[in-house]
């Protein structure tokens, strides 16, 4: 899909569900090939994951705004919201996790915590505010080819209060 700024793909589309259709395009900002999306519905912020480049960028679901661009790592799969402490997190392929707040309105501060090298699928359980990253020990890539995982070294990677209790 063609955009007025003729980049592809670098939008949020927003669907009326009843209708089936799409009534909005939203680009995103200067963030490009955007993977995971997490939502903060209480304060209408939408958190969106991009690869090139590296950043999360921070949108208004009221209009599309685009309110903050914070850089994140590499390889970006996953984002998540959690609405008991008000953070927003962007897991990267590059062991690095963004944790991202807002201090006051449109203002937002970020911190990057390191977890491990392919962690960039996310899961959150908001009850105990705990974050789980799923991977694994991998061989060297081959050219232009992902690194294959080193069989009996899946593991699950806690980020949390909870963690190591």
């Amino acid at each position: 899909m063609e955009t007025d700024a003729g980049t592809v793909g670098n939008q949020v589309a927003v669907v009326d569900l009843k209708s089936q259709k799409v009534i909005a395009n939203w680009p995103t900002g200067s963030g490009g090939r955007p993977t995971g999306m997490a939502i903060d519905p209480q304060h209408h912020r939408l958190f969106v994951g991009c690869r090139n480049p590296k950043q999360l960028v921070i949108m208004s679901t009221d209009d599309g705004h685009v309110l903050a661009e914070v850089p994140i790592g590499s390889g970006n799969d996953a984002c998540a919201f959690d609405p008991g402490t008000g953070e927003a997190f962007a897991s990267c392929g590059d062991g690095t996790l963004t944790v991202v707040k807002e201090s006051t309105p449109g203002k937002f501060d970020a911190t990057t915590v390191k977890t491990k090298q392919g962690a960039r699928t996310m899961a959150i359980d908001p009850s105990t505010h705990t974050l789980y990253l799923p991977t694994a020990e991998f061989q060297p890539a081959a050219t232009g080819q992902r690194p294959a995982m080193k069989p009996g070294t899946f593991m699950i990677v806690v980020v949390g209060p909870t963690a190591g209790k």
